[in-house]
């Protein structure tokens, strides 16, 4: 038997049973920030933890971000507005809510603009697709259409992502019919513009920090005023 006098002097192989916690080095992620414009460091810090306090929202909100960036307007037969989604990202949209089955149907359907008893029965949708039109009502939807990805990509934009909130709560009241789907509605309006905002501000400071406090490449555009 041996015998060691101290616990420095165990053999470093030496495995006594004590899980290994493995050792994580921090990274600065402003390094240039903390370095050459120190007094923004700890905004830059903020940024990234509101950011961070937001994670739960992160998934819905890219959910409904490529939802609304992959789908079109286009014309219908009266010059009516028509939603013309992306079968794939639609779908992934619903599906941890209503399944596999109801979600491949109903992006289907919506993709096709028709609604047969199977996804009426599952997913109505007639409804939110009539408050679309009616939605655009005054609007002049030729041109629209027309700069839909040119001067009115915003409000094109906004008015796609309008509608597949609506979807998107729909199918979480479906999920847990307790819920109301209008509060439902109200609150992925209110954390999507939340979390918007917060990652663009992030982003602000993250180009800051890639030009060195704006010293290689001038400020980047849309960097807020201090």
């Amino acid at each position: 038997m041996y015998v060691y006098d101290s616990r420095g002097s165990f053999p470093q192989s030496q495995n006594l049973g004590e899980p290994t916690v493995p050792q994580v080095q921090y990274k600065e992620p402003f390094p240039n920030i903390k370095k050459e414009c120190p007094r923004d460091h700890r905004k830059a810090m903020d940024a990234l933890l509101a950011l961070q306090d937001m994670k739960f929202f992160e998934p819905f909100y890219k959910q409904l971000y490529v939802a609304a960036s992959n789908a079109k307007l286009s014309l219908g037969r009266g010059d009516e507005l028509v939603l013309n989604p992306d079968q794939e990202t639609l779908r992934e949209l619903v599906v941890d809510e209503v399944g596999h089955e109801v979600a491949v149907n109903m992006a289907a359907a919506v993709a096709k603009w028709t609604f047969g008893p199977e996804v009426a029965r599952m997913f109505p949708l007639v409804d939110l697709i009539l408050k679309f039109k009616v939605i655009y009502e005054g609007i002049q939807n030729t041109k629209l259409v027309n700069e839909q990805d040119r001067s009115l990509r915003e409000k094109a934009f906004e008015k796609k992502l309008s509608l597949f909130i609506d979807i998107k709560a729909r199918a979480l009241v479906r999920k847990d019919p307790t819920k109301d789907e209008f509060k439902l509605r109200a609150w992925l309006h209110e954390q999507y513009k939340r979390y918007a905002q917060k990652q663009r501000t992030l982003l602000n400071y993250t180009l800051w920090d890639d030009t060195h406090c704006g010293k290689e490449r001038g400020t980047p555009a849309g960097y807020h005023q201090r």
